[in-house]
């Protein structure tokens, strides 16, 4: 018997990318909060879907909160890394708001918000 698992959640994925695909480029908001963390940087990083280029967005990371804004129009398979402790995520970026928390590193952290991280964090 074959786990059709990652064909669901492929297929899932799929589905939710192409709904999004119609739409126009709307702004996302990546909101981080570490609890406890030695970061000062933080860095995200992605690859435009449609023409593959990469994109790398980096902000201050204060009192353990850090923000990135910008604009997609479909889901991009990302992550946020933080600076000088190396901890990182993966996520999807898409529009709307993502909250990224912790209370220690972005290694331990839960990624709310987007479709798409909805559905790939069930499985």
């Amino acid at each position: 018997m074959t786990n059709s698992m990652p064909y669901k959640v492929s297929t899932i994925i799929c589905l939710l990318i192409s709904l999004q695909a119609h739409a126009q480029v709307r702004p996302y908001t990546v909101r981080g909060e570490l609890l406890s963390t030695r970061a000062t940087k933080a860095y995200l990083i992605y690859a435009d879907p449609g023409t593959g280029q990469k994109t790398m967005d980096s902000c201050v990371v204060k009192d353990g909160k850090f923000l990135f804004k910008g604009t997609v129009n479909i889901p991009a398979r990302a992550f946020v890394r933080s600076h000088p402790d190396q901890g990182s995520i993966d996520l999807y970026l898409e529009p709307g708001q993502i909250k990224i928390y912790s209370p220690d590193s972005l290694s331990s952290a839960i990624i709310e918000g987007g479709n798409v991280n909805i559905v790939t964090s069930m499985y």
